[in-house]
Parts: structure tokens; C-alpha cells; sequence
């Protein structure tokens, strides 16, 4: 089992009620066509600047597990993009981009539209989402991944197919 510092552990504790909280105002997962009941946290932040986000409403996605597992195929600008949809109240690009130690326009809000796009037509057309690097089934996961990674952090230049 890994430990946890005394520090992350305080951290933890300190915004357990934020956490729980969006938990409550979100119980099924926030990706679009899923009606699957969210049972993970995800922030959008990562890295080292994960911490600075555990508390921060803007920073946080309410996801099934397997589209938490997903996540890592998804650039920065399609989770945002997400949040926009999911959470409008809580969507704060300039924060997010900011809590990652970047510039306050880092990710524009064209990039996040792009996505916002994307994603809904991947609700008009469910077999649009493997456009996104998200895979619509379990089965179909690792071949949406390897599609995704030949994309690496960029949005197709030419949009869904």
C-alpha cells in the first residue's frame, strides 16, 4: 500500500468537503453518452500541479471509471471542453491554465470550442467519438487509444471524419 505524507494527507483532509461535495452535485459521469454512475475524481490538472487542484472546483471531473481511464488520451483543451458542457458554473479555462503553472492563455477558449464542437457532434453521432481519442466501448478502447496517441496532444487538423 502507498503511503501518503502528513502533508498530502492534511491536503486530502483540508478538501474532502469540496470533493465530496461536487460528488454530490454530479453522481453519474460527465462524459457525453455515458450514463454510467461516476465513481472517480478527476482532475484536469496533472503532474506536479495535481495538489494545487484537489480543491478546486474548475480543476475537477466526476467520471465512471472507464472513462477516467480514458482521460490520458484526451488533451487538456478536450477536458476542458468537457467540463464547459458537464459544468458550466464551474468552467474556468484561465484558471485551469494557470493552475498548471501556464500562461493565462495557454489553452484559448477557439481551442476549447473546437472541442466543445467535436464533442457534440460525437452526441449527434456516437461513432464520432473515437474521433476524440475516446473509445465508445470497452472492447473498442485500445484501438481509440492508438488512434489517439498518433494524434499526441493536437486536435485532428482537418476535424471528425
Amino acid at each position: 500500500m502507498k503511503r501518503i505524507s502528513k502533508k498530502r494527507s492534511a491536503l486530502l483532509r483540508k478538501v474532502k468537503p469540496l470533493r465530496d461535495q461536487y460528488k454530490a452535485m454530479f453522481p453519474w459521469c460527465q462524459v457525453p453518452l455515458c450514463a454510467a454512475k461516476a465513481t472517480e475524481l478527476h482532475e484536469i490538472s496533472r503532474g506536479s500541479s495535481r495538489g494545487k487542484s484537489l480543491g478546486v472546483r474548475a480543476a475537477l471531473l466526476h467520471l465512471c471509471a472507464f472513462d477516467h481511464g480514458q482521460m490520458d488520451v484526451l488533451p487538456v483543451a478536450g477536458q476542458l471542453a468537457l467540463k464547459l458542457l458537464a459544468d458550466p458554473d464551474g468552467y474556468d479555462r484561465i484558471a485551469v491554465n494557470l493552475l498548471r503553472g501556464r500562461q493565462p492563455e495557454a489553452i484559448s477558449a477557439e481551442e476549447v470550442a473546437a472541442w466543445v464542437k467535436i464533442l457534440q457532434r460525437a452526441e449527434e453521432m456516437p461513432d464520432v467519438r473515437s474521433t476524440t481519442g475516446m473509445a465508445s466501448s470497452p472492447a473498442q478502447r485500445p484501438k481509440a487509444k492508438a488512434q489517439a496517441q498518433g494524434l499526441g496532444n493536437r486536435m485532428p487538423a482537418d476535424g471528425p471524419r
